[in-house]
């Protein structure tokens, strides 16, 4: 709402990609016992340029939605290359779920933020996945496709026009060294779990130690019981938010740094969370 997201362009491998992608939803898929079928085409390139957090985010949400209303059948992901074009790729994303399917008049309502259609499963949310879907593909020039027949399934997809990459050019990603931070301790407070596995699975990378906890009250108590070097506290959770949890936290300890971790740009309001407690600010 505030339009401060910006299409933010490196390069990735399309296969690191979706297997990040595999290994952040899978416990949902192992949860509620839905088989993952994931397949590259063999006229995929290997190497983009596009802006890969932003893909990724797009593939969670629309496949965490084929495996809640998928009523356990198998949901797949396809990807293929529909043209190539001297430099750039057109790819094209394609996730199918078997499950129930979605009327013509209800595609509409589901685009729609805090709208869901009932699920047998009972699981409910925010009701913003497909929104976001949405808002993120505006910002690459592209749109959400929804093909669905009731009681037949779905496919969502959406097509891409990326830049390719050399494969005999060295990688332009600075090098930068994280060997001091290896080993460190660190706490997650985050109430999505999809950004919690996110966060640990780049900290492992990094030979990181870390927990997380959905809750700025359960990250006040383990703090009291364990010795973290750092804390990575999201700002917006119900009940009890990042900041609140913050100034309790530092009622009883004053040294660990403490990261306001946001997807909404706070830098306006720095004072009030160095106020509260908080040592730096990632967005």
């Amino acid at each position: 709402d505030a339009n401060e997201l910006n299409y933010l362009e490196e390069y990735f491998d399309i296969d690191e990609l979706v297997d990040n992608v595999f290994k952040t939803i899978k416990k949902h898929s192992e949860a509620s016992l839905t088989p993952l079928d994931f397949k590259i085409a063999d006229n995929v390139p290997k190497l983009f340029k596009g802006d890969s957090l932003k893909i990724t985010q797009i593939l969670i949400n629309l496949i965490d939605n084929a495996i809640k209303f998928g009523n356990q059948k198998p949901v797949s992901l396809f990807i293929s290359c529909l043209e190539k074009v001297g430099r750039t790729c057109v790819l094209s994303f394609q996730v199918k779920d078997q499950g129930t399917g979605i009327s013509i008049e209800n595609q509409g309502i589901i685009r729609n933020r805090f709208q869901q259609l009932e699920s047998k499963s009972k699981e409910y949310g925010s009701g913003l996945g497909l929104s976001i879907v949405v808002q993120l593909l505006k910002i690459m020039d592209s749109c959400l496709v929804i093909d669905s027949k009731l009681n037949k399934g779905s496919t969502f997809k959406f097509e891409l026009l990326l830049a390719l990459k050399d494969n005999n050019k060295i990688n332009d990603k600075k090098s930068l060294n994280f060997s001091a931070l290896e080993g460190l301790s660190v706490l997650i407070v985050d109430d999505n779990l999809v950004n919690q596995n996110i966060t640990l699975k780049i900290l492992a990378k990094k030979k990181i130690f870390a927990k997380a906890v959905k809750s700025g009250s359960e990250a006040i108590a383990l703090l009291k019981k364990e010795i973290f070097q750092a804390v990575i506290m999201d700002l917006y959770m119900p009940k009890m938010t990042g900041q609140e949890a913050t100034e309790i936290i530092r009622s009883f300890n004053s040294n660990i740094p403490v990261i306001a971790h946001t997807g909404v740009d706070k830098k306006d309001h720095w004072k009030d969370l160095e106020q509260a407690g908080f040592s730096a600010l990632l967005n």
